[in-house]
């Protein structure tokens, strides 16, 4: 399908009524040119259609599962457990943890 997103600059675009398939992957390409006609073609890594959502899961504080600590006894370590993502361990592919401070101007990363 080729769309033309070219009537204004923006940093998105929809493309709807596709016909994609559960369990499959799909990637995006995008093509830009330049003022002197130079053309970029980049790609994305690609989004897999899952028709069945991950389940809402909860985070917890501390290193007990299942259990939420409001403190923790260490100035140089941070514990966090989490469950309930509706999938088994073995189909989760990769999990991120980061740990952070909130304060008046926002949520700063370690």
């Amino acid at each position: 399908m080729d769309v033309n997103f070219l009537t204004t600059v923006r940093t998105y675009g929809l493309i709807d009524g596709l016909e994609m398939k559960n369990g499959e992957t799909y990637v995006n390409y995008i093509r830009v040119t330049n003022a002197i006609g130079y053309i970029y073609t980049l790609r994305s890594n690609g989004v897999t259609i899952q028709e069945t959502p991950l389940l809402p899961g909860k985070v917890y504080d501390g290193d007990i599962d299942g259990f939420d600590l409001n403190f923790l006894p260490s100035v140089t370590k941070v514990y966090a457990n989490w469950n309930g993502f509706g999938l088994p361990a073995d189909a989760i592919k990769q999990i991120d943890v980061e740990s952070g401070m909130i304060s008046a101007f926002g949520f700063k990363f370690y």
